[in-house]
């Protein structure tokens, strides 16, 4: 699948009936998602407008006689609390666990950068390349905790999220391999898409796998 602005999608299986369900399933979601979001913007633009002159007409008012002032503190928090709150009205309108988890891989997708730095991809390639399985996973786990520290805070509560995922198999059908063919080129991608992107695409897969199956000694508990 490949989306609007590029993003390209990977669906395998076995059997080509259940990708084909898989998607018109995707085909009809992003029709009705494109929908409700229409409808949402539609009700709230009216509100925010109204917002944003009142919140106009109270900074003018608060800026008389200072030129240059800079916005307060409380303007971030703001941004935040209004993110929280859009974010909740989502769970809560939409409590499909399909739908979450697709709105989780969509947000890490978008991110301007993957959680794994643009400037770490190739060393984590050369890394899971290693024939050697100790020094493979050596270098990973190093690697790993040399990543900046949202980063790296960001992929321990996922990775860690995602190994009590794994715990559920029986029932959610989501092994190892399965997260890591879902999440490999989401979390891990280059900055320019290279010539060889399938034979790439397995390696991000492994070095995903590679951390899962290794999560404890990787990212230790506190």
């Amino acid at each position: 699948l490949r989306s609007r602005d590029g993003s390209e999608y990977l669906i395998q299986h076995d059997s080509e009936a259940i990708i084909s369900t898989w998607h018109k399933a995707i085909a009809q979601g992003i029709q009705e998602l494109s929908a409700d979001l229409r409808r949402e913007q539609e009700s709230e633009s009216s509100v925010d407008f109204r917002s944003s002159e009142r919140l106009g007409s109270w900074r003018e008012k608060e800026d008389d006689g200072r030129p240059g002032a800079a916005p307060g503190p409380g303007g971030l928090e703001s941004d935040l609390s209004k993110v929280r709150h859009k974010l909740r009205k989502f769970l809560q309108r939409r409590p499909d666990v399909h739908v979450i988890t697709g709105a989780l891989k969509l947000f890490f997708r978008e991110l301007p950068e993957p959680l794994f730095p643009f400037s770490h991809f190739r060393q984590f390639i050369a890394a899971i390349k290693l024939q050697d399985p100790a020094r493979r996973s050596r270098c990973v786990r190093d690697l790993v905790r040399s990543l900046p520290a949202p980063n790296h805070d960001t992929l321990r509560l996922l990775f860690q999220h995602l190994c009590r995922v794994i715990e559920h198999g029986e029932q959610n059908r989501m092994s190892v391999q399965s997260v890591a063919i879902v999440l490999g080129p989401t979390l891990l991608r280059p900055e320019t898409e290279e010539t060889s992107m399938p034979m790439t695409m397995v390696f991000q897969n492994q070095v995903v796998e590679l951390i899962l199956r290794q999560c404890s000694e990787i990212f230790p508990p506190h």
